[in-house]
């Protein structure tokens, strides 16, 4: 009787663990795991997380200590357990209550949002942030009121005031346009005619 007892309370015990929800309190980024809070006097060993990708393609996005999370444990047995996925609560509830949105608001401000129903994509970074896209030589950096392009040994620097462009040639309108010397600052223009007497062999327009 006993031993049916002891056997059916394991069975009670391990079936009670399969699935439990906790917060993180311990994270180890290294070997992506974590530990988890369970009850009071209960808290998980390290256990790894859920990721979307994990082979030559991976992603990594690391939980955060309090964060709410869901446990699965094959059998019942803890020590085998995944963290599965996080879960919302009064601490740390959902940004959003509209079904047409989706996307990702990070604790310094950032944001990545689109919205369906108005066919619109919001990025928002903070005051001091910055985007950075590569693509071979093409570089283009965009921070508060400053953008910045690099194409191999051209360069072009806006913000709000001026823009600069740095080109071995810079052609100014359509491609394939009829393209005429463009006089800079301090060239030859005849003041009868308005045209230009010594130009830039670099700059042009069509």
């Amino acid at each position: 009787m006993d031993d049916q007892r002891y056997a059916l309370a394991e069975l009670t015990r391990r079936m009670n663990n399969i699935v439990r929800t906790g917060t993180i309190t311990e994270l180890d980024l290294a070997k992506g795991r974590a530990r988890v809070q369970l009850a009071p006097e209960l808290v998980t060993a390290f256990l790894p997380w859920l990721t979307h990708r994990a082979g030559t393609d991976v992603t990594w996005w690391a939980p955060e200590i309090g964060e709410q999370v869901t446990v699965l444990s094959p059998s019942g047995d803890l020590a085998a357990g995944v963290i599965t996925g996080a879960l919302y609560s009064d601490a740390m509830p959902a940004w959003s209550t509209n079904p047409d949105v989706s996307g990702t608001r990070w604790a310094d401000g950032a944001a990545d949002e689109y919205d369906r129903a108005t066919h619109k994509r919001t990025i928002t970074l903070p005051d001091d942030g910055e985007i950075q896209i590569t693509v071979g030589q093409t570089q283009i950096t965009a921070n508060n009121g400053v953008v910045n392009i690099v194409i191999g040994g051209s360069t072009i620097a806006a913000n709000a005031n001026t823009v600069v462009v740095d080109s071995p040639e810079i052609k100014l309108g359509p491609s394939g346009g009829a393209f005429k010397d463009v006089a800079r600052k301090g060239d030859a223009v005849d003041p009868n005619t308005n045209k230009i007497i010594s130009g830039s062999a670099a700059v042009s327009a069509s």
